[in-house]
């Protein structure tokens, strides 16, 4: 129930950044994804990401504060993670609550 809950919240962060990643092909925000959840004695991860094999430039676009893009901006993947922090708690055990309400006692 944890990992489906820090999945969705990573594909709402996810949502939010391709709200603010440059836009000039398309390219790098069609590669924009977030990874199943992976469960280890650790915890659980859930990895946000862009780039892949035709788009090997994401790290640039993202952290280049100098470019000015028509469309997005630098930091369009870190900024709407520090932004989900505050309440990240709250909206993660909110989604719990409504997990457990749905397993039949």
């Amino acid at each position: 129930m944890m990992a489906s809950a820090l999945y969705r919240e990573g594909e709402r962060i996810m949502a939010t950044s391709k709200t603010e990643v440059p836009v000039e092909t398309g390219a790098l925000r069609a590669s924009g994804q977030v990874t199943p959840p992976t469960i280890t004695a650790q915890g659980v991860e859930v990895v946000l990401g862009y780039g892949n094999s035709s788009v090997g430039y994401a790290v640039y676009v993202h952290e280049n504060l100098m470019a000015r893009h028509p469309v997005g901006k630098a930091k369009f993947l870190e900024d709407p993670m520090n932004r989900a922090r505050q309440g990240m708690e709250d909206r993660l055990a909110a989604d719990l609550r409504k997990e457990f309400q749905r397993v039949p006692r």
